[in-house]
Parts: structure tokens; C-alpha cells; sequence
């Protein structure tokens, strides 16, 4: 499964000589509707217009509705634009109106022996998260041997709850066959966020 690639936005004004990178990496919206028959979640009206952030494929994460019949992981079918913007999933949804989604630059985990990916141009900065309340999470980023045949692999890192790891500038050489680095996660508390850095 690849991972979504964000660009930084570069702002200068007169206090600030050198380029800073403002990167949105998560938004949350309240749900106003879950609909069950066909799988929909529907934003408030006055979010406006947020079908570019749920394109098809995208995942995103829905915490606090009741009882937690909506709480979880879900992969966006369509997402379309009316009074409100509306996105079918995959997966079951309860009929409700509450709960928040997160959706943004992180990416759960993906599961069942899928990976991360993201294609790599050497100026990448990988962010790592564990949203677990309360448990340590892990995650691997495999090698390959390197041009001196030698490896250099991140397996099962540990990350307590909570915490973040940030992983700059993965090389191709050493972590790839060819352009696509790919990362996992012990299950989906592990989110990745990968930032592609000004050169």
C-alpha cells in the first residue's frame, strides 16, 4: 500500500531570512451523519468542500463516536461533493452522527502482510507514530545490501505510547532494489507520514 507523499509549502517574510517548511500532516473533522445501507460518513456543512483530502484508497481513522461502534480504521471508496461532503467506505459503518476523523499525511499500518511504500528521490523525511493509548507498538524498515554488500535494517523498533521517530534521508542504496522503500508496522497504532524535503 503506498503511503502519501506531501510536499511542504515554503513561506518567507522579512522575519524569517531562511525557507520554512509548514507541513499540515493531520486535520480532523466531526462526522454529522454515518449512514449503514450504504457505507457513508457525511462532514458538517461547514467544512466545505473536502474531497481532495479522502481520494480513493486513501485510509483514515474515526475515534470517539458512540460506544465506539464507529471507532476504527476505514478505506475510502469515493468521496463527493454536495451540501456536504460525503465518502463511502469499504468497510461496515453504524448508522450514527458523532465520532471525529483524523485523516491527513499519516498512514496506519497497513495489515495482513501488506506494506508502506513510497517511491524514494533521497530527500524524504519518514515520520513515525505510535497513537496507542497506552502499549509500546514497533516497526521495521528492511534493507537490502548495499553497494558494499552490507545491510543496515530497522527491525521491530520499539515505540512507546505516544511516541514519534523520525527517520531523514533514506538512501537508495542500501534500502531498495530500485526506488520504493517500504516500511511496516506491528499493527495499525503505527502510523507513517513521509515528507518530501525542499532540495
Amino acid at each position: 500500500m503506498a503511503v502519501d507523499t506531501l510536499t511542504p509549502t515554503l513561506v518567507k517574510n522579512a522575519y524569517e531570512p531562511a525557507a520554512t517548511a509548514v507541513v499540515d500532516l493531520d486535520r480532523l473533522y466531526e462526522v454529522d451523519s454515518a449512514t449503514l445501507a450504504t457505507s457513508t460518513f457525511a462532514l458538517a456543512a461547514g467544512d466545505g468542500n473536502q474531497t481532495a483530502r479522502f481520494p480513493a484508497g486513501k485510509r483514515f481513522r474515526i475515534a470517539g463516536s458512540t460506544a465506539g461502534d464507529n471507532d476504527g480504521i476505514f478505506t475510502v471508496v469515493s468521496s463527493a461533493f454536495g451540501a456536504v461532503t460525503s465518502i463511502v467506505v469499504v468497510e461496515a459503518v453504524a448508522d450514527g452522527a458523532d465520532g471525529f476523523i483524523t485523516v491527513g499525511a499519516f498512514e496506519p499500518a497497513a495489515i495482513g502482510g501488506d506494506t508502506n511504500d513510497f517511491e524514494s528521490t533521497e530527500h524524504e523525511l519518514v515520520i513515525v507514530r505510535n497513537v496507542h493509548a497506552s502499549a509500546a507498538k514497533t516497526f521495521t524498515a528492511p534493507s537490502v545490501a548495499n553497494a558494499r554488500g552490507r545491510f543496515g535494517a530497522i527491525t521491530a523498533h520499539s515505540l512507546k505510547a505516544g511516541e514519534m521517530a523520525f527517520l531523514p534521508y533514506f538512501k537508495r542504496d542500501g534500502w531498495t532494489t530500485g526506488t520504493t522503500i517500504a516500511l511496516t508496522g506491528e499493527d495499525a497504532n503505527i502510523e507513517f507520514a513521509v515528507v518530501r524535503l525542499p532540495r
